[in-house]
C-alpha cells in the first residue's frame, strides 16, 4: 500500500506491514506517518477493526468489521493472533445480534401492516423488546460458546484447528454477528443471512487456521450435524419423558 507523509510530502510503498503498536517513518525526513483506518487495517490483515477500535461503542469499527466479515472474510481472519480476543468478539456478538433481534420485531410489524395482519400494540413490542434486550447478552454469547465449541470439535477432527479455539470463536462471533443483521429485512434477510454466513464462516475458519477449504467445510458440517444432533435428541427424550408423565398420571 501506498503512503503520504504530511510533512514533507514524500509517497512510498509501504512493503511491509508495521508491528503492533510501531509507527510508520517517512524514509525521507523521518517523521511518524498517521495510518487512518482503512489504511492501518490493509497494512495490518488479520484483526478486525473492532478488536482495535478507540472506544467501547466504536460504530465505525463496528461497521468496518462487518464489511469485512462479510465481504473479505479471508483477508480479516488470515493472521489472529492466538487466544486472544474473546472479550471484543462476545461484545460484538452481544451488540450485533441484539440490533438483529430488535430490528427483527420491527420488520415484522412492517410484515404485518403490508399483508393486513393484525399488529402487536405498543405495549407488546415494549415487552418482547425489553426481554431480548435483558436475555440476549446471557444467551447470545452461551449460544456462540456452544457452536463455536462443536464446529472447532468438527475442524479438530478433520485436522484443520491449526488456530486454535479462540480463532474458531472469533470467527463466529464476527460472522455470526455481521449476518445476525440481515434480519432487519422481512423475509429474505434471514434466508440471505444464513446462506452469506455459511460462505464466510468457511472463508474465514479457513483463513484463521490455514487449512483447506475441503477440511474447513468437512469440520464445519461436522460441528453443525453434532449441534443439530444435540437438539432433536433432547426433544425427543423431553417428548418421550412427557409422554411416559402421561401414563403415569392416567
Amino acid at each position: 500500500m501506498r503512503v503520504l507523509c504530511n510533512g514533507c510530502g514524500f509517497s512510498a510503498e509501504l512493503r511491509q506491514p508495521p508491528g503492533p503498536g510501531e509507527p510508520v517513518l517517512c524514509p525521507r525526513c523521518r517523521s511518524a506517518i498517521h495510518l487512518g483506518r482503512e489504511e492501518a487495517e490493509a497494512a495490518s490483515p488479520g484483526q478486525p477493526a473492532w478488536e482495535n477500535r478507540e472506544s467501547l461503542l466504536d460504530l465505525a469499527a463496528m461497521a468496518s468489521t462487518v464489511k469485512g466479515a462479510l465481504l473479505s472474510p479471508t483477508r480479516v481472519f488470515s493472521g489472529l493472533a492466538p487466544k486472544t480476543g474473546y472479550r471484543a468478539a462476545i461484545l460484538f456478538f452481544i451488540l450485533t445480534v441484539m440490533v438483529g433481534a430488535v430490528g427483527y420485531l420491527f420488520a415484522q410489524q412492517v410484515m404485518a401492516a403490508a399483508t393486513g395482519r393484525d399488529l402487536a400494540t405498543p405495549v407488546e413490542v415494549a415487552v418482547k423488546v425489553a426481554a431480548l434486550l435483558f436475555a440476549l447478552p446471557v444467551l447470545a454469547p452461551s449460544m456462540a460458546l456452544v457452536i463455536s465449541g462443536l464446529i472447532h470439535a468438527g475442524l479438530t477432527i478433520v485436522r484443520g484447528s491449526k488456530g486454535g479455539f479462540a480463532s474458531t470463536f472469533r470467527v463466529f462471533a464476527y460472522v455470526g454477528g455481521a449476518t445476525s443483521l440481515f434480519n432487519v429485512v422481512p423475509v429474505l434477510g434471514p434466508v440471505a443471512g444464513f446462506v452469506w454466513g455459511i460462505a464466510s464462516q468457511v472463508l474465514g475458519l479457513k483463513a484463521a487456521h490455514s487449512t483447506s477449504y475441503a477440511r474447513a467445510i468437512l469440520g464445519m458440517v461436522l460441528g453443525l450435524v453434532i449441534f443439530f444432533g444435540i437438539i432433536v435428541g433432547a426433544a425427543t427424550a423431553l417428548g418421550l419423558g412427557m409422554v411416559g408423565l402421561m401414563e403415569l398420571l392416567e
